[in-house]
């Protein structure tokens, strides 16, 4: 699937899980430059636009793969003829055996003015925070924030953040790992951070190691305040295996479904399924009380279940508390990103009035290994 435009996310990620076949973001590209100065290495806008399109493709069409259209662009188009920013790396197509761009020589250059050089921008700085950190074989997984990727490592332990803010200001960004099973006495959480770098020296702010920041063991969550439009990824280390209080669908479980959104609960009776106000004694309340049975696929996004009322009333079994655990097998909570019609016209976004809650679910993982990575591996 090409993501362009994102309003088909979820009809054909359905398709795909319901066909049972891979899914790819096969292509995408954009400029979301907002400086009005054409093409340039520097503007942060750039990055982060192609960072949180990367994040809103891994969270709502859940793909096997994402792939850049073109990484690498001509320098000389991008510059003189189209004035854009596409592309992550630039060099001229048309250098010669002397490494010297033909149409710059044409255009009058002379000397390192018709070289041909190798070029990067702030959208391979911004990149870099996922293609640096997520490697193949890596699970996503939920991250319950809709600016967050996450990821467990193939190698076991831990996992890997890649946070978006596109905020004027910084802001503070609660890691709750409180899904995990179990949190070493010495985790820690170390962010490396991408800013706007200056235009001598186009990635010298990118990638910025901060230093380990320990883990709250008690709380079970970092309390971690990232740089005013930026892209952080954050190690985490010293986590590992699934809390028993983590949401997930379990085989035989009874409960009740509410709407994220509308609030109201899922109902069947005999004229079929509606939606109804919840009831607070859903306990005995048949039409909204939902058993789980589990067909395949537990424990990855692609988990089937099959949800019936339950004929008789009883008490739940395992009755979480309200809210009520969402299907986040087949998508995970969190709230949808807005409409970003032409992809070359970054959002408009508010800071939010409390610091987002990251937390990682890794009672859903991707069902086959995944992992972002360009043709060329930036």
């Amino acid at each position: 699937m090409h993501t362009y435009g994102q309003g088909s996310w979820l009809l054909v990620r359905d398709i795909a899980k319901t066909a049972e076949k891979p899914l790819w973001m096969s292509e995408v590209e954009g400029d979301y430059d907002t400086s009005g100065q054409g093409f340039n290495l520097t503007n942060i806008d750039n990055g982060l636009g192609m960072a949180q399109h990367i994040v809103d493709d891994l969270r709502e069409l859940e793909p096997d793969a994402w792939v850049f259209w073109q990484p690498v662009e001509d320098t000389y188009n991008m510059e003189f003829t189209e004035k854009l920013n596409w592309g992550s790396i630039f060099i001229d197509f048309d250098c010669d055996a002397d490494g010297f761009s033909a149409r710059r020589i044409a255009d009058g250059a002379t000397g390192d003015d018709a070289a041909c050089q190798v070029l990067t921008n702030a959208k391979f700085n911004a990149v870099r925070n996922f293609t640096h950190f997520i490697e193949p074989g890596d699970r996503l997984i939920p991250a319950g924030d809709q600016n967050t990727t996450a990821a467990l490592p193939a190698t076991g332990g831990g996992v890997t953040l890649v946070h978006v803010n596109h905020n004027e200001q910084p802001r503070e960004v609660v890691i709750d790992l409180a899904g995990f099973g179990h949190i070493a006495s010495d985790a820690t959480v170390t962010p490396f951070t991408t800013t706007e770098s200056p235009a001598d020296d186009v990635t010298a702010n990118a990638l910025v190691p901060g230093d380990a920041i320990p883990v709250d063991t008690e709380s079970a969550s970092v309390t971690v305040t990232v740089p005013a439009k930026s892209v952080t990824s954050f190690e985490v280390a010293g986590t590992s295996g699934v809390s028993d209080e983590a949401p997930a669908f379990v085989d035989g479980q009874e409960l009740q479904l509410i709407g994220v959104q509308s609030q109201l609960a899922l109902a069947g009776d005999t004229g079929g399924v509606t939606i109804q106000a919840p009831s607070d004694l859903h306990e005995t309340d048949a039409a909204q009380s939902w058993r789980v049975e589990s067909i395949d696929g537990e424990g990855t996004n692609r988990h089937r279940v099959a949800l019936t009322n339950r004929p008789t009333p009883r008490s739940r079994r395992n009755p979480p508390s309200r809210p009520t655990p969402q299907n986040r097998a087949s998508r995970p909570n969190l709230v949808s990103p807005p409409n970003r019609g032409n992809p070359r016209t970054p959002p408009n976004r508010e800071k939010p009035e409390r610091p987002p809650r990251v937390r990682p679910h890794p009672t859903v993982t991707s069902s086959r290994p995944q992992a972002v990575r360009p043709a060329s591996h930036l």
